[in-house]
């Protein structure tokens, strides 16, 4: 997972593929590329077209599938993000060398989307760490769920990492509205011989989305604590354009 790598100081690995699908797919997915019938987003969410023109069946072309499905409206985006200089008293750490190119290798997923414009932090005093990146899109997302299905998929395991427990849950999204879901994970990184245990969260607004993640405990102390986190983070970086 992106917040699990960058915790891990695995950051080379963010950008790995996972069955040899490019590191942008997911980012395509998100606002409309979509994908050929059957295919997937990362993580095994449906490449489903989150922003309007997707796949529909038809009579002709491979499969019988069709690439001709009308658009749906696009609505201005009414919301920029814009990442704080820190947060939670941690400062942004994006250059130390502990994170190495782990900020340009997320990045990079989306650079194939003008139309998507999406920043990360690391926050970190190298005994706490968080992470954050946040996107806003030129347009609103015209399903909000098949986003949300998208961000959260936004994560590839790397060579020696394996998620020994994974939850998901929908979690309040505050006063800004949309959608925020949360997922305690622990993960085992064989080649360092260490485990990291984290919340992620991921919110999905009208033209906005995000992660966060930090360490916690498995309980459902540490993922409210984290949920209540991730509310502060979208309301310090969410913003009216």
């Amino acid at each position: 997972m992106i917040c699990a790598l960058v915790l891990a100081g695995t950051a080379t690995a963010v950008v790995n593929q996972k069955d040899g699908a490019p590191a942008g797919s997911s980012a395509d997915a998100l606002l409309g590329n979509g994908s050929a019938p059957g295919g997937s987003a990362a993580g095994g969410a449906p490449a489903t077209a989150a922003a309007g023109a997707g796949t529909t069946k038809g009579t002709g072309g491979a499969n019988g599938w069709t690439n001709k499905a009308p658009p749906a409206k696009q609505v201005p985006g009414r919301f920029k993000v814009v990442l704080p200089a820190s947060f939670l008293g941690l400062p942004r750490a994006d250059d130390d060398p502990t994170f190495a190119g782990v900020r340009e290798a997320t990045l990079s997923i989306f650079k194939s989307r003008p139309d998507l414009h999406v920043d990360m932090a690391i926050y970190s005093n190298l005994l706490n760490t968080v992470v954050g990146v946040t996107g806003e899109g030129d347009t609103d997302f015209p399903s909000k769920e098949e986003a949300m299905q998208l961000v959260s998929a936004l994560e590839q395991s790397a060579p020696g990492v394996t998620v020994i427990n994974d939850s998901l849950k929908n979690m309040d999204p505050g006063p800004q509205g949309g959608l925020m879901r949360c997922r305690g994970v622990m993960t085992r990184f064989e080649g360092a011989n260490m485990t990291t245990v984290m919340t992620e969260c991921y919110w999905v607004g009208d033209n906005t989305f995000g992660v966060f993640g930090e360490e916690f405990s498995l309980d459902d102390l540490g993922m409210a604590k984290t949920a209540a986190h991730t509310r502060q983070f979208r309301a310090a970086t969410e913003k009216p354009k």
